[in-house]
């Protein structure tokens, strides 16, 4: 089951919920219906695929608060809604980090979150013990979305007199933290529990709001592992529909052959101000097992802008 979220910060982010089958270095777990990694994942309405969702059910953030809520299928802590406290040393891109343990022989999962001015994303994940790891993402809109009006874009040396267009750009951070990460001793090997290595990039997507078309692509380059400076292969959002109701689901590719994930998210504020989106993705050409759930959150981009365009 998938529960649309409610339209206001105040509101928690929901994501899936329902059973799917765990994993850690081997298929990743189906959503409701079957799917696999880079196969569609049609949404309607306002939700998070489940493909993208994966275990995160709830989450309750609050941005610079000292502890948030998140309800994860399992193992992250008691009651079923963790309290999740602040972890300012795993800042990256933008996004907020918090941290739960219970005790140190059980699991540490990191969560990253970044709220805007219309939308709100997060990314939530453990390292791996024994032989599972549980993780997921999710976003929200905050602001009724509305489509943009066409807008005079600055002159260029291809295009000196532009016409109004509905073309939008959307830049800024990316977030993501991998199935895989620093050991966190205490049990002692091979029982040690790991916390999720993150990812950073810079994201760009194209949008398209002419009624005819609807559709939006884009990409993150510039892919590093902050904790261990592995640099990571660029990923590229495959072209896909924008619903009425502002949101989309598509695939994640290498190249124009290679699926790798899936990507989804939303358009939020007035005009289409902001996009929030997540992803899910083998992030390792030619590597099985490692997994990278990620999440972003865009400003609408011009010349002149404190998000200018690249």
């Amino acid at each position: 089951m998938i529960r649309n979220f409610a339209p206001l910060a105040a509101a928690a982010f929901v994501a899936a919920c329902g059973g799917s089958p765990l994993n850690f270095g081997g298929t990743v777990p189906e959503p409701t219906p079957p799917g696999e990694i880079g196969e569609d994942a049609p949404i309607t309405g306002i939700e998070v695929p489940e493909v993208v969702a994966q275990h995160l059910k709830t989450a309750t953030y609050s941005p610079g608060a000292p502890t948030m809520q998140i309800d994860l299928r399992t193992l992250d802590g008691t009651p079923l809604a963790a309290t999740y406290r602040r972890a300012a040393a795993f800042d990256a891109a933008g996004f907020e980090a918090y941290t739960v343990q219970e005790t140190r022989s059980q699991r540490q999962f990191l969560a990253l979150f970044k709220r805007g001015a219309a939308v709100e994303a997060g990314v939530v994940a453990d390292g791996g013990q024994f032989v599972n790891y549980f993780g997921g993402a999710t976003f929200a809109r905050l602001q009724p979305f509305t489509l943009p009006t066409p807008m005079t874009p600055a002159p260029t040396p291809s295009n000196p007199t532009p016409q109004p267009t509905l073309l939008a750009t959307y830049t800024g951070g990316y977030i993501g933290v991998l199935n895989r990460g620093t050991a966190v001793p205490h049990p002692g090997t091979p029982f040690d529990p790991h916390r999720s290595d993150r990812v950073t990039g810079e994201v760009m997507m194209n949008a398209d709001f002419n009624a005819q078309n609807m559709s939006v692509n884009g990409g993150v380059r510039g892919r590093q592992v902050v904790d261990t400076g592995e640099a990571l292969k660029d990923i590229f959002f495959e072209v896909t529909q924008i619903t009425p109701q502002g949101a989309f689901s598509g695939v994640i590719k290498f190249d124009p052959r290679t699926v790798v994930g899936n990507y989804a998210g939303v358009f939020g504020g007035a005009g289409a101000a902001e996009v929030a989106g997540a992803t899910i993705l083998r992030p390792i050409e030619g590597d099985p097992t490692t997994r990278e759930h990620g999440a972003f959150v865009l400003p609408k981009c011009a010349p002149g802008d404190a998000a200018p365009c690249p």
